[in-house]
């Protein structure tokens, strides 16, 4: 792998925990919303990545392959995309919520907490590991300015 690769994966890499990072802070502030403007509890959201060879186009089911079966290997990681996930959301009884339904119950956002956190850590370890990737990759450049020099 060139210094340049490096680069790319490392730095592809921040971005997507970054991206990670912040729609898991969003599932954590919206834990309790049981009214959106889509109508409805909130829907937990979930970062979609995606491998991509260098010089590729980041999207189509060739680039895919290419990518696990050839042509270098994965260099990147894109995010595909952020859709809701299929979880379905909770019926809690609080009869004196003011979305409560005839029975009692609340339809709460399908958000588990711990689970957030848990992803949560997992995003945060991957960042610094790219982190410290770069500074490695940083270091090896330093020293081969300084044998040149």
């Amino acid at each position: 792998m060139s210094w340049l690769r490096g680069l790319q994966a490392a730095g592809s890499g921040i971005i997507a925990s970054s991206v990670r990072m912040s729609v898991i802070a969003e599932n954590l502030a919206n834990a309790e919303a049981t009214r959106t403007v889509e109508g409805g509890p909130y829907r937990r959201q979930v970062v979609v990545l995606s491998s991509m060879a260098e010089g590729e186009r980041w999207f189509g089911p060739e680039a895919f392959k290419r990518a696990i079966w050839g042509g270098g290997g994965p260099c990147r990681v894109q995010v595909w995309g952020i859709t809701a996930a299929r979880q379905p959301t909770k019926m809690v009884y609080k009869p004196d919520h003011p979305d409560a339904n005839a029975a009692g119950y609340v339809e709460m956002p399908n958000v588990d907490v711990p689970m957030e956190m848990a992803d949560l850590t997992v995003a945060s370890r991957v960042y610094e590991a790219n982190v410290a990737a770069l500074q490695v990759l940083r270091a090896a450049l330093n020293e081969a300015l300084s044998l040149l020099a």
